[in-house]
């Protein structure tokens, strides 16, 4: 168990709770889920020994980085759910507020997390999942170089857990923006989606933050996906909604095909109408609104049209 004068020195801000969360803490210890955080700083720290003839700086920054993990591990872990929600509440504001200052930490931090993870990976398969993700995205922040094709083997290698390689896809949009564009391009541009991937949703939400970060048009992959009936619903109304971002000829004419050519999902007809106030002129998107309405034979999208035009055009 950590106490304040454990936290890291390159994490000032960040300290253990309140008595109330130790003894939360403690109580934890009791748990399944404390066997499985001492394991797993285990794993790590057997790792941290100093090295024979090391200096007293290096030894101190290694103690540290074992701290730092420890830490991490700790608040990754779930307490005691026989807990009140007060304990669960600090809990969790208190693991947000650590992953949120350790995606700032040195490099070493990155190095220890990404091999933390992959031991766990390895050796520990009853490891939390939060556990596991927190760890592959403080490696991602910190050791980003070295972290990347980790990242790119859970996107597109079968066999690893689905949730993780969700997470990798997404940390790979984030912290490679340009790698994440090569590699989701093409699954993306699949005409069916398929088990052996990520959902289509977090494909394309790691895709878009990848255009975001490296400059690149998202508008093409974003109107194929719209209009792809193929697509799962969840990505296609991702597309939709960002569609509403980009005002440009092609994102105006894939949002006025989907909201003129019934699909049978009206919730993303109605999401393409949003969009459409946002990528159209006022009368342009009006005009459009009262074209659809004069001959629509949905009742309820009807009256969603009718409402439409009487919020914006009238």
């Amino acid at each position: 168990m950590t106490s304040p004068s454990d936290t890291p020195p390159f994490l000032p801000h960040v300290r253990p709770d309140t008595a109330h969360t130790r003894g939360a803490l403690a109580h934890a210890s009791a748990a399944t889920g404390s066997l499985t955080f001492a394991l797993l700083a285990g794993l790590f720290l057997g790792g941290c020994e100093p090295i024979d003839g090391a200096d007293t700086e290096v030894t101190a920054s290694a103690e540290d980085t074992g701290k730092a993990i420890e830490r991490l591990i700790e608040l990754s872990t779930d307490l005691d759910p026989n807990l009140t929600s007060d304990h669960h509440d600090r809990h969790l504001h208190a693991r947000r507020a650590y992953v949120e200052e350790l995606r700032r930490a040195p490099k070493a931090i990155g190095l220890a997390a990404l091999e933390t993870f992959k031991d766990v990976e390895e050796q520990s398969e009853s490891a939390p999942i939060l556990v596991r993700v927190n760890l592959l995205d403080i490696a991602a922040h910190c050791a980003t170089e070295e972290t990347v094709p980790l990242l790119e083997a859970l996107v597109v290698e079968y066999g690893h857990r689905i949730d993780i390689r969700t997470e990798a896809t997404l940390l790979l949009g984030t912290v490679a923006p340009e790698r994440a564009v090569a590699i989701l391009t093409p699954l993306l541009e699949r005409t069916k989606s398929t088990s052996t991937l990520p959902a289509d949703e977090f494909l394309l939400q790691a895709y878009v933050r990848g255009c975001e970060g490296s400059g690149t048009d998202p508008v093409p992959i974003l109107a194929d996906v719209a209009t792809n009936i193929f697509k799962q619903d969840a990505a296609r109304h991702l597309a939709v909604r960002e569609l509403g971002k980009h005002k440009t000829l092609y994102s105006q004419q894939a949002l006025r095909s989907i909201l003129v050519e019934s699909t049978g999902n009206a919730y993303l007809r109605r999401k393409a109408a949003q969009s459409i106030r946002e990528v159209y002129s006022r009368e342009e998107a009006c005009e459009i609104f009262e074209l659809v309405a004069t001959m629509e034979a949905d009742n309820n999208f009807l009256a969603f049209l009718a409402d439409i035009i009487q919020d914006n055009c009238e």
